[in-house]
């Protein structure tokens, strides 16, 4: 019989503590869903001038500022997450929502 280890991780996901934590959220989400783009249109990210990167990464996190938890909720195609290679070798990805982050999607 084969043995295989299994790994987790566990991605907690919850309100950011000031406002610059959630610009960063927004940012980073603008960034990724740029990539997802143009992966999608068949352009290598690397191959889009700074300008244009600035633009377009700009007009996202402005027009369509979006939190992790919105993403996943929105079933993103193309979303990709991730965690230490070392905890994901043959292994899985947990989500948890923190109590506070509940309540207040809720409300």
């Amino acid at each position: 019989m084969i043995k295989r280890n299994v790994a987790a991780g566990l991605t907690v996901l919850g309100f950011r503590e000031n406002i610059d934590l959630l610009l960063d959220e927004y940012y980073k989400n603008a960034v990724n869903t740029y990539i997802i783009s143009l992966k999608n249109s068949e352009i290598n990210p690397s191959n889009v001038d700074d300008d244009t990167w600035n633009h377009n990464t700009t007009e996202r996190y402005l027009q369509h500022p979006t939190t992790d938890l919105q993403l996943i909720l929105k079933k993103v195609p193309n979303l990709e997450w991730s965690a230490p290679k070392q905890d994901l070798v043959d292994g899985v990805l947990f989500f948890y929502l923190s109590q506070y982050l509940r309540q207040n999607h809720i409300a």
